[in-house]
């Protein structure tokens, strides 16, 4: 089953509220010390499983990506793409999604593969685990 959309069964819609956020280095650890990872030539993306009925996500942007201007377009990109493209995703995974050095800031580029990459991290993620991920057509 996935998550996200406009159906009355899931009220948060295409919302992003702090449910669907990770937050503080308790949130984050786990994901950057035991998560299986995809990437292309702009974003990389770790998963984990976290035992919930929705994804989380996590975003990070170093500063050598440039200045502040640039890391906080990063970021509202990143997060439009999960936010617009929830329901197409797995569900009951921590995602955390960092840019590439010397990548630019496509974000036609990043919706495009953002789904994609996801899945791959989870097929990944669950092939560490041996089993199938929850709600992936």
């Amino acid at each position: 089953m996935s998550q996200g959309g406009t159906s009355s069964s899931d009220p948060l819609g295409e919302r992003y509220p702090p449910e669907l956020r990770l937050h503080d280095d308790r949130d984050y650890r786990p994901v950057f010390d035991r998560g299986a990872f995809a990437g292309d030539d702009r974003i990389v993306v770790l998963a984990l499983p976290n035992g919930r009925d929705h994804c989380r996500l996590g975003v990070v942007v170093s500063r050598k990506a440039g200045n502040s201007v640039v890391r906080h377009r990063w970021k509202r990109v990143i997060r439009e793409a999960f936010r617009r493209q929830r329901s197409r995703l797995p569900i009951g995974y921590d995602l955390v999604v960092k840019p590439k050095r010397d990548a630019r800031c496509d974000s036609a580029a990043i919706f495009a593969g953002f789904v994609p990459l996801v899945r791959r991290a989870v097929r990944r993620a669950e092939e560490r685990r041996g089993a199938r991920p929850k709600g992936d057509a």
